[in-house]
């Protein structure tokens, strides 16, 4: 008989639970601040100031951009913005750009680190480059 009683109890308490939950009417929405990009590594150019990034465009297509070689240099209070990577065996090279609240942040070259590499080239000597100075990155895609 208490077997029977407790276990009515414990089902009565069991269904009802859902019934008077209190519903917070919150919906958990966590945005994150950060946004990346990936995109395909053609070729890295080296220049005395900067490197010549060529990618793939989405689609069709595709882009050039400069990052100067002062990113690669930072501090604890201000962190480098560019980053090399070591390329695993079996992907290709590629290229992640990473913005915070919508403005550049870093950006991350994952490549074979041995200049020996077909991914690395020179830039011809005597090649004026616009843009080894700038402070942000901004995909064409």
């Amino acid at each position: 008989m208490k077997r029977n009683f407790f276990f009515t109890v414990f089902l009565v308490w069991l269904f009802s639970t859902p019934v008077f939950a209190q519903e917070s009417g919150k919906t958990a929405k966590y945005t994150s601040p950060f946004f990346y990009e990936n995109v395909p590594v053609y070729q890295i150019l080296n220049a005395p100031e900067a490197y010549v990034v060529i990618y793939a465009k989405y689609g069709a297509g595709v882009g050039k951009t400069v990052i100067p070689k002062s990113w690669t240099k930072g501090n604890i209070t201000n962190p480098a913005k560019l980053v090399f990577r070591q390329l695993p065996p079996t992907l290709n090279p590629y290229m992640t750009v990473i913005k915070k609240d919508g403005e550049f942040y870093k950006v991350y070259l994952t490549v074979p680190l041995s200049r020996l590499n077909s991914v690395w080239g020179e830039v011809p000597s005597g090649t004026k480059l616009e843009g080894a100075d700038k402070t942000t990155l901004d995909l064409q895609l």
